[in-house]
């Protein structure tokens, strides 16, 4: 698929009935829950007990003048962030009460660029496969939320 004039609409329309039809947007946004989520920040899917964030850990990130650069450097490069760390996470979402999710773009991104936040696009039909997943799985994200 080159362009939007690729897609053809009625096709995807008709299959996606015959699988029982789009979930709709509210006719009213005033009583969902909205949570704004950078992908790439968000989660990367390999998490364990041992590598999660506990309260135990709190202030104790940054102890020297070291570990403050480590720790500014590293806010401007790729965390790994993906679909499958958001999915992992929807029942997470939930249980806050949760009801919408907005996450920043997810498009295929301009190579060797640091925009992990994904406004550096490079196609807009394509979902970035090395940083975010691929359209499958993005396809099965969006059926679990």
């Amino acid at each position: 698929m080159n362009s939007l004039a690729d897609i053809d609409f009625p096709a995807l329309i008709k299959a996606k009935k015959s699988q029982g039809g789009y979930f709709p947007s509210p006719s009213s946004w005033n009583d969902e829950v909205l949570y704004f989520l950078l992908l790439d920040r968000f989660s990367n899917g390999h998490e364990t007990a041992e590598n999660l964030f506990h309260a135990s850990d709190a202030g104790n990130a940054v102890q020297n003048d070291s570990d403050a650069q480590h720790w500014r450097n590293a806010g401007g490069n790729w965390c790994g962030g993906d679909f499958k760390g958001l999915m992992d996470k929807i029942p997470y979402l939930k249980d806050l009460g949760i009801t919408a999710i907005w996450i920043s773009p997810i498009f295929k991104q301009i190579k060797n660029s640091n925009s992990y936040h994904g406004y550096g696009i490079q196609d807009f039909l394509e979902t970035d496969p090395d940083h975010f997943g691929t359209k499958e799985e993005f396809k099965l994200l969006v059926e679990k939320a």
